[in-house]
């Protein structure tokens, strides 16, 4: 599903060299390393946000080098879910409208039914009509993992989605990110320095 050969990145001050990834479709893999590895560069680079400089990226048979702008923006709508560290909404939309456009960007159906579910294992249903600014650095950070679940992708990357918050919902998050992932036997990569989930990973490579 995912194959990685050779990646490193440079700036201008440094330069980055990634170990090799080989992630099967289903597979579970936490990246793992302090702040300043490289950790956010490298899941820019799975998903084709940052341009590969050297090595190859491939993922479920397509490689990413070959791709135009445009046809990354659709390669990544239709296979990729993304949860970053820092939450990107529509400010004017409230949580129940920035996944239901989630949905219809990706050309499915806005399914209410589904976004209420995914809100409400996330313990925040009871936010789905405010604006995301309007809620908590935690509660933006779960209506993000809903926006990345919504269109059962086939391979979700998350950087940091347990960074801001507590013990019970990083427990809640980790349950939900691997139930859906099961559910649809997407692929699930979390890119992390939290200690918390080291153990709840079978396969974990260190940055």
């Amino acid at each position: 599903m995912l194959i990685t050969s050779n990646i490193s990145y440079s700036y201008p001050d440094q330069t980055l060299i990634f170990p090799n990834i080989n992630c099967s479709k289903g597979d579970h893999t936490l990246l793992l390393g302090d702040s300043g590895c490289g950790k956010t560069t490298l899941l820019q680079l799975l998903c084709g946000l940052r341009s590969i400089q050297k090595g190859d990226i491939s993922i479920d048979g397509t490689s990413l080098k070959n791709l135009s702008n445009a046809e990354l923006d659709q390669f990544r709508g239709d296979k990729i879910g993304l949860i970053f560290q820092t939450s990107h909404f529509i400010r004017a939309l409230t949580v129940y409208e920035n996944l239901a456009i989630a949905q219809s960007l990706a050309g499915q159906r806005v399914d209410s039914k589904k976004i209420i579910k995914l809100l409400d294992r996330l313990n925040i249903e009871g936010k789905i009509k405010r604006k995301c600014h309007e809620l908590s650095q935690g509660e933006q950070q779960r209506v993000a993992i809903a926006r990345a679940l919504i269109n059962n992708p086939a391979i979700i990357l998350a950087d940091e989605p347990t960074s801001a918050l507590d013990d019970s919902n990083t427990n809640a998050v980790f349950e939900l990110l691997i139930e859906q992932a099961n559910e649809v036997e997407a692929t699930l990569i979390v890119v992390t320095h939290d200690q918390r989930l080291k153990d709840k990973f079978i396969n974990r490579i260190e940055l």
